[in-house]
Formats: C-alpha cells, structure tokens, sequence
C-alpha cells in the first residue's frame, strides 16, 4: 500500500457521502468516503493511501476522463516481469509504486526518468491512519 503523510483541507458531505480533500506536493487530491469520522475536521493530519494496482499512469494530463486525482511525477525505477511492471516513482520525498502490465509499460516506452501522470480515482483514495 502506498501511503503518505498530509492533511485535510476541505470535507463536503451530502446524503452521509463525503468528499475529502488533501493537498499533496502542491496538487489536490480527493476521496470518496461513506460516513467520515466527527473526529476528522479541516487541518487534521492524517496519512492517505492506495493500492499499487490501483495507480493508472498516462503520458500527460488527461481532460476527458472521471478521475481528478492527477499528479505529475517522475518514474525512478522500473522492475520488469514476463506480465507485470512495478514503476516507482516519487511524491514529497516518498517513494510510491504502480503495477501495470508490461505490455502497458512496453507501449508507454517507459523509462527511468520519464515524468508521466499517476491517475487514482477517488474511490480507490482511503485514510489509513489518522495522525
């Protein structure tokens, strides 16, 4: 699981669904979350998280698509496998992963150094610890 320290910077809620805003390396992420926490207020410190395999990498921002979540990084390791690739990347000093495919990672003509967008849907964000 990927995780890194931020804090909440705006919760709206509707009909019990939250929207959670956090701001990370000057971009702002956003989950989707069933029932928020009264403890959780704006400012509070918490770390976020996701899953790998939930992380879909993109050449460039992309307009026409549902996930918000879009931040540029650049790709500081790549592990080859015969299905999977696992692409490492950095966000704030804190190394994070993607698992793709291979033949993903083959036609995208990944390379160490290579800035790409890492897309995540808000559904897939999740608060793993509050701090």
């Amino acid at each position: 699981m990927n995780k890194i320290e931020t804090k909440i910077s705006e919760i709206s809620t509707k009909d019990k669904v939250s929207l959670v805003s956090f701001t990370v390396a000057e971009e702002t992420l956003e989950m989707i979350s069933l029932g928020v926490s009264e403890d959780l207020t704006v400012g509070s410190r918490v770390c976020v998280g996701v899953k790998a395999s939930n992380i879909i990498l993109a050449r460039s921002r992309v307009s026409d698509v549902s996930i918000t979540n879009q931040i540029e990084v650049k790709v500081t390791a790549l592990t080859k496998g015969s299905v999977l690739c696992s692409v490492k990347f950095t966000i704030k000093g804190v190394t994070w992963e993607s698992i793709v495919t291979q033949k993903s990672a083959d036609l995208m003509h990944l390379h160490v150094g290579d800035t790409v967008v890492a897309l995540i849907k808000s559904s897939d964000l999740s608060i793993v610890e509050v701090l």
